[in-house]
This record gives C-alpha cells, sequence and structure tokens, in this order.
C-alpha cells in the first residue's frame, strides 16, 4: 500500500478550514424563503375584493410595481382584482406571497387601497361604478397606468411608466418622472390647458385648437369650462386630445 504523506497542518488552521468548508455546505444546502422544504409556499396569488361605496368621495391607490386599469362598469360595489408576484432573490427563487393582501382602509369618505410591501409586485383591475367621485388618486412607482372614471378630479403620481387617463368632466393632473402621458377629456368642459417636459414633445388638439413644441406648452382656454388640465414629463411625450 502506498502512504501519501501530506505537510503538516497546525490544529488551528486545520480546524479552521473544516469549519469553513461544512459552513459553505450548509449555505448550499440550506433552501430559501421561496424554495423551501415547504411544499405551501407560492410566488403568485390572485386577491379579489368587493367592496361597498357607501359614503365613498375619495379613492386612493398606491402600488409599487405593476401595471394597473381603473374602469367604468355596471356594478354598484368597487370591484377589486390583484395578482400579485413575488420578486426573484438572490438564490433564484421568488418570495412567498401566500399571506400577501393589499391594504385596505376606510376614514369617513376616504377609502385607501394599497400595495407597498417590499419584493413583491401587483396588477390591478379596479372596477368602479356610474358615480361621481370628489377625487380619484392614483399613486405608483413603475408600471403603465390605464384609468377612466367619473370624477372632479384626478391627480396621479407615476415614477417610470405610460398613463393613459380618460376623464370627461374633471380637473386633472398628472406626473409622471420617465413615460408618455395621454389624456383624453371634453373639450366643453376643458379650460386652461398646460403640458411640459424636460426632455420630449407635448400635443394640444381639438376642436379649434392645435399647439405642439418642447418645454412648456399651454393653451389658455381649450374649450368653454374651467377645468384645468395639467400633465408633466421629466422625460417622455405628452398628447392632450380635446373631444
Amino acid at each position: 500500500m502506498t502512504h501519501h504523506h501530506f505537510p503538516h497542518q497546525p490544529a488551528g488552521i486545520a480546524r479552521w478550514t473544516s469549519g469553513f468548508i461544512l459552513g459553505v455546505l450548509a449555505l448550499v444546502m440550506t433552501p430559501t424563503s421561496a424554495q423551501s422544504g415547504d411544499k405551501q409556499a407560492t410566488s403568485r396569488v390572485t386577491r379579489a375584493h368587493s367592496l361597498e361605496w357607501g359614503s365613498t368621495t375619495r379613492l386612493t391607490v398606491v402600488n409599487s410595481v405593476g401595471e394597473m386599469v381603473v374602469r367604468l362598469g355596471e356594478t354598484e360595489k368597487i370591484e377589486v382584482q390583484v395578482k400579485i408576484r413575488g420578486d426573484r432573490s438572490w438564490f433564484g427563487g421568488r418570495r412567498d406571497v401566500a399571506e400577501v393582501d393589499i391594504e385596505i382602509e376606510r376614514r369617513g369618505d376616504q377609502l385607501r387601497l394599497a400595495l407597498e410591501e417590499e419584493k413583491i409586485s401587483g396588477d390591478w383591475q379596479i372596477t368602479l361604478p356610474r358615480r361621481m367621485l370628489g377625487l380619484l388618486e392614483v399613486n405608483s412607482g413603475v408600471g403603465e397606468l390605464t384609468i377612466e372614471a367619473m370624477t372632479a378630479k384626478l391627480e396621479v403620481d407615476l415614477g417610470v411608466g405610460e398613463v393613459e387617463a380618460r376623464i370627461a368632466n374633471g380637473i386633472i393632473d398628472v406626473d409622471v418622472g420617465v413615460g408618455d402621458i395621454e389624456i383624453v377629456t371634453q373639450q366643453a368642459t376643458a379650460g386652461a390647458v398646460r403640458g411640459s417636459v424636460g426632455v420630449g414633445q407635448v400635443t394640444i388638439s381639438g376642436e379649434g385648437v392645435s399647439s405642439r413644441g418642447r418645454g412648456v406648452v399651454r393653451v389658455g382656454a381649450a374649450g368653454k369650462g374651467d377645468k384645468e388640465i395639467v400633465a408633466a414629463a421629466g422625460v417622455g411625450d405628452i398628447t392632450i386630445r380635446l373631444q
């Protein structure tokens, strides 16, 4: 039998090396929260809520990442459906969202719906009754927003993405960091219209109205009403159509 002789290692180094190897093996073999042996873990879930309109006059919707569609429907309640997904972790799995749901908060005539947890995204479908809101407020970090509603005022704040808003009769204020904005509203109720971009183009059109340019574009009296339309984008194009 051939005997192999290895250089002698001090006991401390040998123990450190052994401990290091065991630690690496334990790290590699330990499952992440999204890939654990818990077979109940899930990276996707759909939540649905049917909310009474009640005395609601102000609706706020907050989302971190994801698409959102707000539309009018033949319903007496506020119907909300959110598809929630866990983001990928460093180990390739996704966050477990089995227990995640949107926040629903009522305070008097105010209703707030929010999905603000970290490492998740949500795609929203909100169907509203054909009733007039005093204020519809939408705040989102990243995503595409499509909004059709009956509201006296619409306020949208989006970090990165696109906004398409159709409001028949109301004040409109849309702000996007990076992305395009398209607004369609009635010319008969519109007042002053203003679009401003850091980099991009602004187009305002309607009967007897046609303005296009870069930077800031204003139309003092676009219609016969007094509903102010304001849109701003850091980088992107703005289109405002008066019908």
